[in-house]
């Protein structure tokens, strides 16, 4: 996600912060040593801040982004056995997109893990170690998107994503392309 440029700048940007200044002249005073220092934490602030704002816009703006654990109890599963635990980690790689880690744990005590990165387009992006080939993502509203899953370019299941308007539930109601509802997983926030 940082390129190898950057973190270079960033270390040489820090090694001038923490090495001493040697003064050039008898007249180099302590002010001009502190007014100096002060610059230099000051540029890379706002290095800093110019750099990792467009991922706290993408943070704050999509309730999705965090850790969501499976509350078993509350979900309600029509196409199969319900796992015995499912946790979400959902990080932004940058204002339309995220890369979802999904470990599940089945009926039967098998542990499965799964990721995707897709960005918020409609379009369709590999989703492998899943039963599907592909998902598409598409945001409805801020609380709210849409994935599409599809196996051999045929969709088979569409899911609604919403997130509650405190932020700390997730609902997920996947259903089939006749309008079944497949199941329905409740996430709390951890």
């Amino acid at each position: 996600m940082v390129s190898e440029n950057f973190i270079l700048f960033i270390n040489v940007l820090y090694r001038g912060l923490t090495s001493p200044l040697v003064p050039n002249t008898a007249r180099h005073s302590t002010i001009q040593h502190r007014t100096t220092r002060c610059k230099q934490v000051a540029s890379l602030l706002a290095v800093l801040a110019v750099i990792t704002s467009p991922l706290v816009a993408a943070t704050s703006d999509n309730p999705r982004i965090g850790k969501w654990k499976m509350n078993v109890a509350k979900s309600i599963f029509n196409d199969g056995p319900a796992p015995r635990s499912e946790v979400q980690v959902c990080e932004p790689v940058d204002a339309r997109t995220i890369r979802l880690n999904i470990t599940r744990v089945d009926a039967q005590g098998h542990e499965s893990r799964r990721e995707y990165t897709a960005h918020y387009d409609g379009k369709d992006y590999p989703f492998p170690g899943s039963p599907w080939d592909t998902i598409a993502l598409k945001r409805l509203d801020r609380f709210r998107s849409e994935a599409v899953f599809k196996k051999q370019n045929v969709v088979v299941l569409r899911s609604t994503i919403t997130v509650s308007k405190h932020g700390r539930v997730l609902t997920l109601r996947a259903t089939t392309p006749d309008g079944r509802v497949a199941h329905i997983e409740v996430f709390d926030r951890q």
